[in-house]
């Protein structure tokens, strides 16, 4: 039973493996962000303290569509970046080291709140940036994930001249998965309005 249990959960790992690789690397820039952050001087640290103050503050009086709006154009052009460097031959490197920008950022603003609010700003981190990022981050990594794949086909049929054949209904199907993240990064922004207009004022 074991053996199966063992058997089944390698064969996870290994089906998954890139998933688990940005994952691991956008993991990675979210610890050394916060270490970085936390690197800082006093006065520099004395300098942000207001950061999660205004956070909440701004997002507690934003107009909704306008905070919606703001989420989505943001995610959507992150999401859109990572669409364009699929069609690239020699872009996986790049497409490598969006998930590591994105953590370093990440983990910088969670440390500069947490630092700026403690126990608060825990709160703040739970409540109105945690639901949307693990969505958001979900499609990001997803789309990292195919812009990668169709880069290694050019690739391969740029330095190989391999069969040029179902390019078509290859680039067809990249542009139907990313509509469906696009739906993600949709959700996502719902859910960064409906929680800071929930929790926001609660906050401050």
């Amino acid at each position: 039973m074991q053996e199966i249990k063992k058997g089944q959960a390698f064969s996870f790992i290994e089906k998954n493996s890139f998933f688990i690789l940005v994952i691991g690397i956008l993991t990675g820039g979210v610890i050394i962000g916060a270490l970085v952050f936390c690197g800082l001087d006093s006065s520099s640290l004395n300098k942000l303290s207001f950061v999660s103050a205004e956070f909440v503050e701004e997002r507690s009086d934003v107009d909704f569509l306008k905070l919606f709006f703001e989420s989505f154009l943001s995610l959507t052009a992150q999401l859109f970046v990572v669409f364009i460097l699929g069609f690239w031959a020699v872009s996986q490197p790049v497409e490598l080291l969006i998930p590591l920008l994105k953590g370093l950022g990440l983990g910088a603003s969670l440390a500069q709140i947490y630092a700026a609010s403690g126990a608060k700003g825990f709160l703040i981190i739970l409540l109105l940036i945690i639901p949307y990022t693990l969505v958001s981050v979900f499609a990001l990594v997803i789309g990292i994930r195919e812009a990668v794949r169709l880069s290694n086909i050019f690739a391969r049929k740029a330095f190989f001249d391999t069969n040029t054949n179902g390019m078509k209904k290859i680039t067809s199907l990249y542009c139907q998965k990313f509509g469906i993240l696009e739906i993600l990064m949709l959700s996502a922004s719902l859910i960064d309005c409906l929680c800071t207009f929930v929790f926001a004022k609660l906050l401050l």
